[in-house]
């Protein structure tokens, strides 16, 4: 079965708070949070997806980032423990 994917409203916001809290220079609107169900990888809960350099020079823009959380793992976390994983990716993209 592939992967599928849905946004995520409530990460989203989540992810725009912890942004402006610790991250103030990025730009909210290049950054998107999405849920996603079947991935096969073990042990990964969250990943960052980037629009590349060479597909951002294509394309005439600038970075784009994806937070993918996976719904499986994810979901299962403490409160504390989804705040921890959407500051980390955020902390990851930002590298």
């Amino acid at each position: 079965m592939p992967i599928k994917y849905q946004f995520a409203p409530d990460l989203q916001n989540e992810a725009e708070r912890i942004s402006k809290l610790l991250f103030p220079h990025i730009q909210i609107e290049n950054l998107k949070c999405v849920r996603s169900w079947g991935s096969k990888a073990r042990g990964t809960i969250a990943r960052c997806h980037a629009l590349n350099k060479v597909m951002q020079l294509a394309l005439g823009r600038g970075a784009v980032y994806v937070l993918e959380f996976i719904s499986e793992r994810f979901d299962k976390l403490s409160e504390e423990d989804k705040i921890k994983t959407i500051t980390i990716e955020n902390l990851f993209e930002n590298l």
